[in-house]
C-alpha cells in the first residue's frame, strides 16, 4: 500500500484524469512535484510530498467538482418522497429510477445507500415485504433485485 503523504500516492489519480484536469494535474501537481522530488529515488516513498493525496484531492474538487451542484442533489435527495414536485403519485418502478437519478449526482451515494432511501419512501407494506424476504442490509442484495421485488408487491 502507498503512503498517501509520499511522492509515489499521488501518480494513481493520474492514470484516471482526462481533458482539463489531466492538464491541471500535470501543470500543477506533477511540476510542483518534480521540483521538490528527492534526490535518492529509493526514499521517494518515505519522504511527504508537497502533493499529498489529500491535498489534490481538495485541490481538484475547488477546481472540477460543482460544489453547488453538490449541496443541490443532496438537498434533493434528503426531500425524496413518493409525491413529485407536481403533487402527481410515482409508481414504484418511477421511484427506485428517481432514486438512481438523484443517486448519480450525489458522489457519495452508494448501492447500499440507494436500497434504504427505496425502502424509506416506499409505501409501508411494500417495505414490509421487501424486508421479509430480503436481507437488505447485508450489502449482497443487488438494487435491480430489491426495485424489481418492490415492482413485483406493488402490483400484487
Amino acid at each position: 500500500m502507498v503512503d498517501e503523504e509520499s511522492y509515489l500516492a499521488p501518480p494513481f489519480i493520474a492514470s484516471i484524469l482526462e481533458g482539463p484536469a489531466r492538464d491541471w494535474f500535470d501543470q500543477s501537481v506533477v511540476d510542483g512535484l518534480q521540483e521538490s522530488y528527492p534526490k535518492n529515488l529509493s526514499q521517494a516513498g518515505n519522504i511527504r510530498s508537497p502533493w499529498p493525496l489529500k491535498r489534490v484531492i481538495k485541490e481538484f474538487e475547488k477546481r472540477f467538482v460543482l460544489q453547488r451542484a453538490h449541496r443541490n442533489a443532496q438537498a434533493e435527495w434528503s426531500r425524496i418522497t413518493m409525491k413529485t414536485a407536481k403533487g402527481k403519485w410515482r409508481t414504484v418502478g418511477e421511484q427506485a429510477l428517481y432514486i438512481d437519478q438523484v443517486g448519480e449526482k450525489c458522489y457519495s451515494t452508494y448501492p447500499i445507500k440507494l436500497k434504504i432511501k427505496l425502502i424509506e419512501t416506499i409505501p409501508g407494506e411494500i417495505s414490509n415485504k421487501i424486508l421479509e424476504e430480503m436481507e437488505i442490509k447485508s450489502g449482497e442484495v443487488e438494487w435491480s433485485d430489491v426495485v424489481a421485488l418492490a415492482i413485483k408487491y406493488e402490483c400484487t
